[in-house]
C-alpha cells in the first residue's frame, strides 16, 4: 500500500510567531526542521531561536544544531558588513539628491524586523527612476562596486561582459550585480572560527588567495519591479524611517505588502521549493497593516490583475500560522475564493496555489 504523503508546508510553523509544536520526536524530525531553517538562511537569525529552543537541551549537542548556530555566526557578520556599506551608498543617494526607495526584502528588513540583522540576503534592492538610473549606477560604483557576473563553476564574481551586460539589461527592469568583495575585517577568532566551520555548506563566504575570509556585497538597482510595474509610483511616495540616526527611505506600506505577496506568489507557481521563507517577512508584516493600508493593497492587486495571488497567499496565514484574520482580510478572502464566472484563469493570473511548489510538492 502506497505511503499516505506528508502535507506540504509541515516545518511552515518556524516562519511565524506563534505558540511552536510540541518538541521534536527525535533526531531525524530535528535535523529536517534545521535543514529547512538552513534553506530559508535569509530569515534564520530571526527563526533560530524558536528553533533550537524547540529542540531543547536534547538537540543542543546534535551537529544540525552546530551547523546552524555556525551559520547564525556567518549571517551576523555578514548583516553587519551589508549594513555599514548600505548607509555609506545611501548618504551617497542623499548628498547627490538621487530619489530612491528599499526595495523587496531590503525594504522589509527595515520595516518588519527590530533589528535588520534579523533579515539579510544576497543583495540590496534599489528602486530608482528610469531617468536617473545611470546617475544611481555612477553613485555604486562611486561606493567601490563593480559589474560582476557570477561564474557557479568557481562560485565567484568576475567582471562582466558589457556586451552581455547591456543584452539582459535593455530586456530587464534592473541593473543586477553591481558587486563589491569585502573581506571579513574586525571579528573575534570564535567568528573566524564558526565561518570556516561553515564553509562548505555554504555560499556567502569564501576564502581569498591569501586565505581571508571573504564576501560579497551586491546592489540591483530597480527601475521596475517587474516589466510591466513601474517603480515610479513607489519612489514618489516613500517615506523616510530612522535608522541610527540614518534617514532610509522605504516604499509605502501596501507596496512592500504587494511586493511580498507578488513574490511569494509567482515565484511559487513556477518553481518547487522557492521563496517559503518569504512568509516570515507576511506574518510580521500584516499585523501592524491598517485597513486603510489593506485598502490600497487591495487596489494594487487589481491594478495589475493580482488578486487571485493575494487570495492563495492571504489564506495561509491563519491556515499555516496562526495569524487571526483581521475583518477586511476575511472579506477580501471570501469575495476572492469566487472567481470572475466571464473569465479564463490565465486572465487573472490564475496559475493556482502555490503552497504545494513552496514545499517542491504536488
Amino acid at each position: 500500500m502506497p505511503s499516505i504523503p506528508t502535507e506540504p508546508g509541515r516545518a511552515a510553523w518556524l516562519l511565524g510567531t506563534s505558540e511552536p509544536p510540541r518538541g521534536p520526536r527525535d533526531s531525524v524530525e530535528f535535523a529536517e526542521a534545521c535543514a529547512f531553517a538552513l534553506s530559508a538562511w535569509q530569515v534564520l537569525p530571526a527563526v533560530a531561536p524558536r528553533l533550537l529552543a524547540w529542540g531543547g537541551r536534547r538537540r543542543a549537542g546534535d551537529p544540525a544544531a552546530q551547523r546552524v548556530r555556525d551559520r547564525l555566526v556567518g549571517l551576523d557578520v555578514l548583516g553587519r558588513v551589508q549594513l555599514r556599506i548600505c548607509a555609506r551608498l545611501i548618504e551617497t543617494f542623499q548628498q547627490r539628491g538621487i530619489p530612491y526607495a528599499m526595495l523587496k526584502g531590503s525594504a522589509v528588513r527595515f520595516a518588519a524586523y527590530p533589528d535588520p540583522k534579523l533579515r539579510v540576503g544576497k543583495d540590496f534592492d534599489i528602486a530608482v527612476p528610469r531617468r536617473l538610473l545611470r546617475r544611481a549606477e555612477e553613485a555604486t560604483r562611486d561606493c567601490g562596486f563593480i559589474a560582476a557576473q557570477w561564474d557557479p563553476a568557481t562560485k565567484r564574481f568576475h567582471l562582466a561582459d558589457p556586451v552581455l551586460r547591456a543584452r539582459v539589461e535593455a530586456q530587464h527592469y534592473e541593473l543586477g550585480f553591481l558587486v563589491r568583495r569585502q573581506l571579513a575585517t574586525g571579528i573575534i577568532a570564535a567568528e573566524e572560527a564558526a565561518i570556516r566551520r561553515d564553509l562548505d555548506s555554504q555560499f556567502i563566504w569564501h576564502l581569498t588567495e591569501q586565505d581571508e575570509l571573504a564576501c560579497y556585497v551586491s546592489v540591483d538597482l530597480h527601475h521596475g519591479l517587474s516589466l510591466e510595474v513601474d517603480v515610479e509610483p513607489l519612489v514618489e511616495r516613500a517615506a523616510a524611517i530612522d535608522w541610527d540616526g540614518l534617514p532610509v527611505r522605504l516604499p509605502p506600506p501596501e507596496w512592500t505588502l504587494f511586493h511580498v505577496i507578488y513574490k511569494i506568489y509567482w515565484e511559487g507557481v513556477h518553481n518547487y521549493g522557492k521563496g517559503a521563507y518569504q512568509f516570515a517577512d507576511l506574518v510580521r508584516l500584516i499585523p501592524a497593516t491598517s485597513e486603510a493600508t489593506f485598502a490600497r493593497l487591495l487596489e494594487i492587486l487589481r491594478q495589475y490583475r493580482l488578486e487571485a495571488a493575494g487570495y492563495y497567499v492571504l489564506r495561509r496565514l491563519s491556515r499555516n500560522f496562526g495569524v487571526s484574520p483581521r475583518p477586511e482580510v476575511e472579506a477580501f478572502l471570501e469575495r476572492a475564493s469566487h472567481p470572475p464566472p466571464e473569465l479564463e484563469p490565465l486572465q487573472v493570473n490564475d496559475l493556482g496555489d502555490m503552497w504545494p511548489k513552496l514545499w517542491s510538492a504536488r
